[in-house]
């Protein structure tokens, strides 16, 4: 599966939390879904995309869809389980905890970064 460790970056200050670059196909296609109560991971990201999708999720996410610069052009707050959302100016999309992108203060036009990591 080809995937990666990062750290995210909110406007150039760390966060402290675990991103999981999702790259294969069969890592898009799950994203948080197999991961039980999100316990290994904080955020999976989505290089190259523009949609996503939280078929069979159990539990509500937070979406924030990213320019290619890493800006924020969009923002779902709480997405329910079986829904879609896309932005097609989207370059990359993260998929949160719900709550998490109102407790990190992320708004329209921050910008959001991931720098590698060791697993």
């Amino acid at each position: 599966m080809t995937q990666r460790l990062a750290e995210l970056m909110i406007d150039d200050r760390r966060c402290g939390l675990r991103v999981l670059c999702a790259r294969s196909f069969r890592s898009r296609l799950l994203g948080f879904w197999p991961t039980p109560r999100w316990h290994s991971m904080d955020i999976v990201e989505f290089p190259r995309c523009h949609s996503i999708h939280s078929f069979a999720m159990a539990e509500r996410i937070d979406v924030v869809f990213v320019d290619g610069e890493g800006r924020v052009l969009r923002l779902i707050s709480r997405l329910r389980p079986w829904r879609v959302a896309a932005d097609t100016r989207a370059h990359a999309v993260f998929e949160f905890r719900a709550g998490v992108v109102c407790a990190l203060g992320i708004e329209l036009g921050s910008r959001l970064q991931t720098r590698e990591r060791e697993p």
